[in-house]
């Protein structure tokens, strides 16, 4: 446990993009997240467990795992992993026309997800040839390490499509752009009128935008944002409910506890209580 979420940068300023290997080290490693670029690790081996934010996955071999800019993320490993690494940042898929918002879907279907050895073993290919680019730099090297990870992507939307569920929302770049916002902001803006009018729009529009896109109102879209925020505290670090509200700009710890007993069924300490 810490004292505070640190930030680590793995990928050198400048880079768009790295491919490395998972360190083949036995160890827990301290909750931190990267706020600047994806990750997209693909286990071949290992065992222990593996946190993103709230949520904890198995560490198995032939497992994936989405880590998106903002997330907090830490290992417990009890064998030694193989895999693979890639980081990449925003300015990479958009100068190679990839989908910020597929990594996104992805993540929520496929994260600690344990897939067949032969659809391992064809996407191990795709990366050990992804590598051997990477490490032979040419002229279009960007545009053929892009290409592969073009693959990969598909081959990975290729598993989810039969799990994908059919609903009636819609894509909204408005929404996008309130949730972009929404992750700068929470701690000090908890008003959707105050993001609609960051956006140029009313706040029932906003809320109706954010309800067909996503089944939630802006203001329920909100609290979620604080309440993530507050779990990844209590999870991964050790301070107090009172700094914690503090922290998160409540006005004092007894309304950051009501708060959270509202929205969470339980109090600040019973919520840590019960996932430690």
């Amino acid at each position: 446990m810490v004292d505070q979420i640190r930030v680590k940068a793995k990928i050198e300023s400048g880079v768009l993009f790295k491919i490395s290997r998972m360190k083949p080290v036995i160890k827990t490693t301290q909750p931190h997240g990267h706020k600047a670029y994806h990750e997209l690790i693909f286990l071949t081996n290992g065992a222990g467990k593996h946190w993103i934010d709230v949520q904890q996955y198995p560490v198995a071999a032939n497992t994936i795992y989405f880590i998106l800019p903002g997330q907090v993320h830490c290992w417990e490993l009890t064998e030694i992993p193989q895999g693979f690494v890639l980081m990449f940042r925003t300015d990479f898929l958009l100068e190679n026309h990839l989908s910020e918002k597929d990594l996104t879907h992805l993540g929520q279907r496929l994260n600690g997800a344990q897939i067949l050895p032969e659809q391992a073993a064809e996407i191990t290919d795709l990366l050990e040839r992804m590598e051997k680019e990477y490490h032979q730099p040419t002229v279009d090297q960007g545009k053929i390490v892009a290409a592969y990870l073009q693959i990969i992507l598909l081959k990975l939307k290729q598993l989810v499509r039969g799990i994908a569920v059919s609903d009636e929302r819609i894509e909204s770049p408005v929404v996008d752009a309130f949730q972009r916002l929404l992750d700068e902001l929470f701690r000090t803006r908890r008003q959707v009128k105050q993001y609609a009018d960051l956006l140029s729009i009313s706040a029932k529009y906003l809320n109706d935008l954010c309800k067909k896109a996503t089944g939630k109102t802006a203001s329920e879209l909100i609290e979620d944002r604080v309440v993530l925020e507050a779990k990844k505290q209590l999870i991964h670090t050790t301070l107090n409910v009172a700094e914690i509200a503090f922290a998160l700009n409540f006005q004092d710890p007894s309304h950051f506890a009501k708060f959270f007993s509202r929205c969470c069924g339980m109090t600040p300490t019973q919520y840590r209580e019960r996932i430690r």
